[in-house]
């Protein structure tokens, strides 16, 4: 790694440290909250209903920034055979996570521990990226600690959805906000360009899908949902690949 790739992770890790605190405050109470009957639990639940059935046989799962611990909690259930373990920047967002019970190691997604390689089976980040000030070196971090073959599921909210949309009408509520111009959103990727970032890191591009975030009747954003596969041996040339001609498919 040269001074320059030192540098850019420094600068992820400062920035990341200053957003996490936010992050923290909105998903603090998430495992009480999704486990009540919500529009919002009922659009997370769809999102991990994409995951594969079938995943490799290592054992353990990894769960990229887990908010309040729900997410890695529904991992566990649907992969009974695996670990799940979740990363996080953030002591709180570590300590929230151990009290439902969430094994969690405090670290920098951009540089997690070195003994992870080739370790997990599935890596799951929902709304982590759109908050990297370095997504390309995440990406590189995310396949170096997946098992081959293993599969990494990515949630980003679509950037020209709105929240708080459903505030419109209520007098003490905020605007409308429309999540491009939120300022912790420094990486909102086109389908495309996102798959191409994949393919040039070296996954395999499996599929794209969206799931509408509904509240109180009105829809809010999309959550986007990318799923690629690692692959085995060192990164691809995705210019010798079948969309060199810039069409990606996507259904």
């Amino acid at each position: 790694m040269d001074s320059h790739d030192k540098h850019i992770i420094r600068l992820a890790t400062g920035l990341d440290d200053l957003m996490d605190r936010s992050l923290v405050n909105a998903k603090q109470c998430s495992v009480e909250k999704l486990d009540r009957p919500s529009e919002e639990r009922e659009a997370r639940l769809g999102v991990l209903s994409l995951l594969p059935p079938d995943i490799p046989d290592d054992p353990h799962i990894l769960d990229v920034g887990p908010g309040g611990g729900w997410n890695a909690l529904q991992l566990a259930d649907r992969y009974r055979r695996h670990k799940v373990h979740g990363v996080t920047l953030s002591d709180v967002e570590a300590r929230i996570c151990g009290e439902h019970g969430v094994a969690i190691t405090v670290a920098d997604m951009h540089t997690m521990p070195g003994e992870w390689r080739d370790r997990y089976a599935l890596l799951f980040a929902s709304h982590v990226l759109e908050h990297s000030p370095a997504p390309f070196l995440a990406l590189l971090e995310f396949r170096r600690v997946l098992a081959d073959s293993g599969y990494l599921a990515v949630v980003m909210p679509e950037p020209t959805g709105y929240t708080r949309l459903h505030d419109v009408s209520d007098a003490k509520g905020d605007a409308p906000l429309r999540l491009d111009t939120i300022q912790q959103h420094l990486y909102m990727p086109g389908i495309a360009g996102f798959v191409f970032s994949l393919r040039k890191v070296g996954f395999e591009f499996v599929s794209y899908h969206e799931v509408p975030q509904i509240c109180r009747d009105r829809l809010q954003y999309c959550h986007r949902v990318w799923i690629a596969r690692k692959q085995a041996g060192g990164q691809t040339d995705i210019w010798r690949g079948p969309n060199r001609t810039g069409g990606v498919e996507c259904p």
